[in-house]
């Protein structure tokens, strides 16, 4: 099976709300396509999260919006844990608008689950901050402000507790 059709039919039953079994085929297909062995933290709904994987663009991974002035990447240097971190380095001030990274995950109602990053900046504008929104299939709920400045972890409310 290809990537590319593993994220038209994990988006299809994404969009009609059949979350589980969206779930299911991800997981099931991964485990069946040649890809590096992606190390996760146990529990984490995150799949990738050390950017191991090249497989963006649709279905449970990561996906990137191609945006003009604004770079997404990866950074083999400057990095927490892994061979790379996820990188967005911007050409232009104003990136208080910026929502070109972002993942989907399924999760279980009436659960708790705790969010945490690592997150490193460097000259951001805006006041210095990283939002994390967490929303429901397009419909933003919260942001979650991260006021960081250096490589730090910052835990707010994703893998189950």
């Amino acid at each position: 099976m290809r990537t590319r059709e593993v994220f038209v039919l994990v988006d299809g039953l994404l969009a009609t709300g059949r979350t589980i079994e969206a779930q299911t085929v991800w997981d099931q297909a991964i485990s069946l396509m040649c890809l590096p062995r992606v190390e996760d933290p146990t529990g984490s709904l995150i799949w990738d999260g050390r950017s191991k994987t090249d497989v963006t663009g649709g279905g449970l991974s990561w996906r990137f919006q191609k945006l003009p002035h604004i770079f997404i990447g990866y950074d083999e240097k400057v990095k927490h844990s892994g061979a790379r971190a996820l990188r967005v380095d911007f050409s232009v001030r104003e990136n208080s608008n910026f929502r070109g990274v972002c993942q989907r995950v399924v999760v279980e109602p009436h659960v708790t689950y705790e969010l945490s990053a690592w997150v490193r900046t460097r000259a951001v504008t805006e006041g210095g901050r990283v939002f994390l929104r967490i929303g429901e299939m397009g419909i933003p709920l919260r942001a979650v402000i991260l006021g960081v400045r250096s490589c730090e972890r910052s835990v707010n409310a994703g893998s189950k507790r």
